[in-house]
């Protein structure tokens, strides 16, 4: 049985005579046949640990790499939006400051 199991496929092949004299052998042939055929294979993909956690490993970095490329958008657009306020901020500025340039002038010519 352990010869026949194990992690691989196995095909069995049995052959018998048809002469008489060797009816015995070819009994015996077809019992171990019988036997063989009863026997069932688990077969399981041999991997090595180390493998296993070699993949995961990728996998993690591949989803962190993922992550990196999100947050960089985020800091993109989050830069870009923080100079838009501030071209926002000087443009008001320069109008307050125009706005209160012109009423000062209005008032000393009052």
């Amino acid at each position: 049985k352990p010869s026949l199991g194990g992690n691989s496929r196995t095909t069995m092949l049995a052959t018998v005579s048809p002469a008489s004299f060797n009816y015995e052998e070819s009994l015996t042939t077809l019992r171990y046949a019988q036997r063989c055929s009863l026997v069932v294979n688990r077969a399981v993909v041999n991997r090595d640990a180390n493998n296993a956690v070699i993949e995961e490993l990728r996998e993690e970095i591949e989803i962190l790499r993922q992550r990196l490329a999100k947050q960089a958008e985020a800091s993109a657009a989050m830069i870009n939006v923080n100079e838009e306020l501030e071209q926002a901020k000087r443009a008001i500025e320069t109008e307050h400051f125009e706005s209160k340039r012109r009423i000062e002038s209005e008032m000393k010519t009052r």
